[in-house]
């Protein structure tokens, strides 16, 4: 069985302080209208599968992992990213 899986590395200055649920809060609260980035239905209940978007904090580096159905919208998440730094509209 073959697993597709994409990862994000964010660095932040200062370094990330938090656990990767304020990584999530961040990201998923951009996207309220996709349920496998935060794992909740539109309705706000949890959806019992395998998270295929994933966020940890390592060593205050944040990293964000997409697996199988998830990696799309990483991909999408690193593109958001680039376009909002370019224009310095990330905060």
């Amino acid at each position: 069985m073959k697993v597709s899986q994409v990862k994000l590395v964010v660095e932040t200055e200062p370094p990330i302080e938090s656990h990767g649920n304020s990584i999530r809060g961040f990201f998923a609260g951009r996207s309220s209208g996709l349920e496998l980035l935060h794992n909740h239905s539109p309705t706000g209940k949890p959806l019992y599968l395998y998270p295929r978007v994933q966020y940890k904090t390592i060593q205050q580096t944040g990293l964000i992992i997409g697996i199988d159905e998830g990696c799309e919208l990483v991909q999408d998440l690193i593109k958001n990213l680039k376009f909002l730094c370019e224009r310095k509209q990330l905060i």
